[in-house]
This record gives C-alpha cells, sequence and structure tokens, in this order.
C-alpha cells in the first residue's frame, strides 16, 4: 500500500518474488495490470510514459506532475536476451494490461529474490480519492 500520498512526494513501495524451479533453462517472469491505479470516485493516477522495452528514469518519464504518475522498476538487472534495460536503479515503465517480462534468469535457481518497485507522485490537481490497482504476475519454468 502507498498508503497517503503528499503532492510532489515520489512515494515507493515494493514487493518481494522469491522463484525456486528445476527449469534446466531458467524462468522468466512476467508482469501485467488488471486495473489502472483508478480512484474510488472515477478519476485515475496515470501511468508514466515510458514503457517495459525502454524504461525512463523517473523525471523523464512523470511528464504530468500537475496530476502524477505511477509505474514500476524490476531488480532484475539483466533480462531474457540479455537485454539490460531495468540495470539503472531510477528506471521505470508504465504496468501494461498484456504480461510484460519483469525477471529472468538462464538456469536453474533456488529461493531467487527480485523486488518490484512502485512508484507513485500526485499533484495538486489530482482529485483526492481512496485509489486501487490490481497487478498480477505469472512465472513461467523454462524448460
Amino acid at each position: 500500500s502507498f498508503g497517503l500520498l503528499n503532492s510532489g512526494l515520489e512515494t515507493e513501495v515494493a514487493q518481494r518474488l522469491t522463484v525456486t524451479t528445476n527449469g534446466t533453462e531458467g524462468y522468466r517472469t512476467f508482469i501485467f495490470q488488471r486495473q489502472g491505479l483508478l480512484g474510488d470516485g472515477g478519476s485515475e493516477i496515470a501511468p508514466i510514459s515510458s514503457d517495459n522495452a525502454s524504461p525512463l528514469n523517473w523525471s523523464a518519464a512523470c511528464v504530468s506532475l500537475d496530476l502524477g504518475c505511477y509505474g514500476y522498476h524490476s531488480g532484475d538487472d539483466v533480462l531474457s536476451g540479455n537485454a539490460g534495460r531495468f540495470a539503472a536503479n531510477n528506471t521505470y515503465a508504465k504496468l501494461e494490461n498484456a504480461p510484460k517480462e519483469a525477471a529472468f534468469s538462464p538456469t536453474p535457481v533456488t529461493n531467487e529474490s527480485v523486488d518490484i518497485i512502485f512508484k507513485a507522485q500526485i499533484g495538486q490537481e489530482q482529485p483526492a480519492e481512496n485509489y486501487q490497482s490490481g497487478v498480477g504476475y505469472i512465472i513461467v519454468p523454462v524448460f
């Protein structure tokens, strides 16, 4: 839970995913949203502009500070295909309805943990409501 969001301040929360698999070629974890960050009065804290294929630093991706922004960062520095798009700590992507890769290992793992960091920031024009989102994960062993 983000708790109470204060105008102009960035707020981060995280979920830790722990994977064990004997998949001979490791695993892939995908993230998707069930719904955006919606308020009980119908408002939304908008997703940031960057996506999973090209995450950007927060200040570049959160273009509407008057209202606010919402996005995530994968703590896995190297995704499949040697993609280091989340290697920099301040790179964020918007959540999408279609599953996008958020964690990867090319080998079997035991208790490997990856943090998914969610960030929200609101501006003075963001309506005061109780906001809620839904996020899902799909973890696929690769044999």
